[in-house]
């Protein structure tokens, strides 16, 4: 059933005076019709003149967007007959670190909060009530992070997210009664270029020497898999089961913590070695460290293959073998743990090349037409 758009009840109403300055009022509905107008003594400053007078608007912003949330809150609380105890005096650094801590679970996750946080208290060192950040507040802390901090694009994108996660989650806890955060836009994000490898290339990498046998059979089954690396480290004998009639994994994502099950052909088997104990990892001794990221361009170019590849790269290239052989996106989708074909769809462009390949092979023909 499609929710009904809440209409606000409480609007913001700007008039611009003679000397171009702005004047603020409060148009307050009920029932569909306007009953009263309440006007705010605040005025924001065409050209303010100094740092003072500029610091002073910012001010007024905020503090016009309080009053209209209070009157609303208050509003809404009249309509449904309901008292609406909002825990407005929650303190927005103690409610971003219980939030980063939760995520410890997943280790890529748990980075992208935590570096969230630490610019977070940068833009603002005070720890100041949740109910006192208002829109204006936001958009600061938006374009702080989008020029301010010289972050990629990526990066304010995932650190942006995530202060809009923590509202979201605050609004569902009844901290604030909406997400100031609403409306405000997001910041966009460049999809970088995947790196995979062709099915000769990986049939010539599985032949070449790695420094690390582990590093090797661990990246072969990422290929083969689409495991992410958090997936490929921490996975345990006790995932590997007979399912889909043969063996597969079962469990958790490290990074999402979503469900998922990819069964395992042959190769993929052999991979795996000799199996172990219900807890004992299968790819013992694999650990993230620069030399492990060393090992694997050394190896690539021992396979003749110069292109940027990292661990990644191994679950590109899954992707990729499956778009080849016209596996549909959709099932493609699910072995990868994607919660939405959306994001499976940013592989399409690696069929780029494959497309010309298939461009090319169209016979000669001649053409008698008059230029």
């Amino acid at each position: 059933m499609k929710k009904k758009k809440q209409k606000q009840l409480v609007r913001v109403r700007e008039r611009i005076l003679s000397n171009g300055d702005t004047k603020y009022y409060l148009d307050i509905n009920q029932k569909g019709r306007v009953r009263i107008t309440e006007t705010l003594d605040f005025v924001y400053l065409k050209n303010p003149k100094s740092p003072e007078e500029r610091k002073q608007n910012e001010i007024v912003l905020d503090a016009v967007q309080l009053i209209r949330n209070k009157r609303e809150q208050e509003l809404l609380s009249k309509k449904y007959n309901v008292t609406i105890n909002l825990k407005l005096d929650t303190k927005l650094h103690d409610y971003v670190h219980y939030m980063t801590e939760s995520k410890k679970a997943s280790l890529g996750n748990y980075g992208n909060w935590d570096g969230m946080s630490k610019h977070l208290k940068r833009f603002c060192p005070e720890n100041i009530e949740m109910g006192s950040i208002t829109k204006e507040w936001v958009k600061r802390f938006k374009d702080y992070l989008q020029k301010d901090c010289k972050l990629s694009a990526n990066s304010s994108h995932s650190y942006y997210n995530k202060f809009i996660a923590t509202f979201n989650s605050a609004v569902a806890d009844n901290i604030v009664l909406a997400s100031p955060c609403n409306n405000v836009g997001r910041l966009p994000a460049i999809t970088p270029p995947r790196s995979f490898l062709t099915e000769e290339e990986l049939q010539a990498l599985s032949k070449a020497e790695c420094r690390y046998d582990v590093l090797r059979r661990a990246f072969l089954f990422s290929a083969l898999t689409g495991l992410r690396w958090s997936d490929v480290v921490e996975l345990r004998w006790g995932k590997i089961d007979q399912d889909f009639s043969a063996l597969s994994i079962r469990g958790n994502q490290q990074k999402t913590l979503d469900l998922y099950g990819v069964p395992l052909q042959n190769d993929a088997v052999i991979l795996l070695g000799k199996r172990g104990n219900n807890d004992d990892k299968v790819f013992v001794g694999l650990k993230y460290s620069s030399y492990m990221n060393v090992a694997i361009t050394q190896w690539c170019l021992k396979a003749n293959i110069t292109k940027p590849i990292t661990f990644h790269s191994a679950r590109h290239t899954f992707a990729y073998l499956l778009l080849k052989y016209d596996v549909s996106i959709y099932t493609i989708s699910k072995l990868l743990g994607h919660s939405s074909v959306k994001t499976t769809e940013l592989y399409l462009h690696l069929l780029d090349k494959e497309k010309k390949k298939a461009v090319e092979k169209l016979p000669t023909i001649s053409l008698n037409i008059a230029c």
